[in-house]
């Protein structure tokens, strides 16, 4: 049997579906066991925690599909994510206005 998975994200910030927050998240065998600021004192890591310096980095779910078919002006390549999800970022920002206006 292998020995037990266990590391610490520290100090990124924690995007979900709804909220974002810098904090901890401590990962055992797969399962994120805790979440929070602080999780473990700094040069506290017990023996077999590998610890993973997030700051100033996204900490972001693994269930995320980034499949993506979308037709943009009437065509599809291989970079429609990248392009799609510029396009709506710049939209968001300008006010809502439409992907053909914003590029």
């Amino acid at each position: 049997m292998a020995a037990p998975s266990r590391f610490l994200i520290r100090g990124g910030r924690v995007v979900n579906d709804d909220s974002s927050q810098v904090a901890d998240v401590l990962v055992e065998d797969g399962v994120v066991r805790a979440l929070g600021r602080d999780l473990l004192p700094p040069g506290d890591a017990p023996a077999g925690l590998r610890v993973l310096d997030a700051a100033g980095k996204l900490v972001l779910p693994g269930g995320i599909d980034t499949h993506t078919q979308f037709p943009f002006m009437g065509s599809r390549s291989v970079d429609d994510f990248y392009q799609r999800t510029k396009h709506t970022v710049l939209s968001t920002l300008t006010g809502g206005l439409p992907h053909q206006e914003v590029s």
